[in-house]
């Protein structure tokens, strides 16, 4: 905490280049939808001074608009689980989201509608199945959408973390603490984003891959034949296995525990698996380590790998987090320069 931040977002340069005395450089790297972007919130909230005004405005607009377009993908959701029919009890409501532009009192009391019908909700529920590319943090946005169609709206933190919208280019947080500046570098995910990467790979301290426990029956957005969590684990073996990290400290996240817990009671591994037994399957600490040896066994490095099973949503369990990097690297640090 008492830290300063500065926040930079870049297309071109190498941030890298900049202050190497006393500072640790931090890569954020991995697939889209993982959590890097809620990772660096919470640093950002957390560990400086927070968001801009102008940052503030940019959400208060982004978390409507998302509310919106998430609600008809699920319109679109249930209309092809009914082979193109939307019941009755929900067009009226279905109509007026679709003519909307912004939200408002009227479009909210609409989506808020739609969000208890039964329809919508089993849509929600079985967005892998009918492949709609919309985040389980969406549930969280309905429940609130009065507050974001209000004139005065302004985002809580939790209504910023919950925010899933795509990321694009480079960003680079300054977080000064004890004397040491740690740069941490988000890069998105998505597969257009991944040539902006290249110039972040020199001189790397060390290298976070975010990976989501829950994409294990999800496909890509930009690429409906591809599972997610293959795509992660092709990822992830061709980064670590890249010269650019030969001297790098290497963590692997794997997030979203907390939605992984309930999902995996319902879609148990063992459906999507043909290695993983029933047995497994059935236990959450057991499910969790068969997902972890299939990363173990795609890691090319050279030095050990750490692996982290977090939820960065919950702000104590990535500040704890966090925490332990931090002074896991403050030693690497010190070792390297021989104190």
């Amino acid at each position: 905490m008492g830290s300063c931040l500065t926040v930079t977002e870049k297309d071109d340069g190498d941030p890298t280049k900049k202050d190497r005395k006393n500072s640790i450089f931090i890569l954020i790297l991995g697939a889209g939808d993982t959590g890097k972007s809620t990772f660096l919130r919470q640093l950002r909230h957390h560990h400086g001074d927070g968001f801009s005004e102008t940052e503030y405005e940019y959400f208060a607009a982004a978390i409507p608009a998302l509310c919106l377009q998430n609600m008809r993908k699920l319109i679109t959701g249930v209309a092809k689980s009914r082979g193109g029919q939307i019941p009755k009890s929900i067009r009226r409501a279905v109509e007026f989201v679709r003519s909307e532009t912004i939200l408002s009192e009227e479009s909210a009391a609409a989506i808020s509608k739609l969000w208890s019908s039964r329809h919508v909700k089993a849509a929600f529920e079985e967005r892998a199945r009918l492949k709609i590319a919309i985040s389980p943090t969406a549930g969280y946005l309905f429940k609130h959408i009065d507050r974001y169609a209000a004139a005065q709206y302004r985002p809580t933190l939790k209504d910023i973390l919950y925010c899933n919208v795509k990321s694009t280019g480079v960003q680079e947080v300054k977080l000064k603490i004890e004397n040491r500046v740690f740069h941490v570098i988000d890069v998105a995910g998505q597969r257009s984003e991944r040539r902006k990467w290249l110039h972040c790979f020199e001189n790397v301290s060390c290298v976070i891959f975010m990976a989501s426990l829950d994409e294990y029956n999800l496909v890509l957005e930009e690429d409906e034949t591809m599972n997610r969590f293959k795509e992660s684990l092709n990822l992830f073996h061709t980064l670590s296995g890249s010269q650019f990290f030969d001297k790098s400290y290497w963590i692997l996240f794997l997030n979203k525990s907390d939605i992984f817990r309930q999902k995996s009671q319902k879609y148990p591994l063992n459906e999507f698996f043909n290695d993983c037994s029933q047995q497994t399957a059935s236990d959450y600490q057991l499910s969790i380590s068969f997902l972890k040896r299939k990363f173990q066994k795609k890691y090319q490095a050279k030095g050990p790998l750490l692996v982290m099973i977090t939820s960065n949503i919950n702000s104590k369990s990535t500040l704890s987090v966090f925490e332990y990097i931090r002074s896991n690297l403050v030693l690497k640090a010190l070792d390297n320069a021989g104190l």
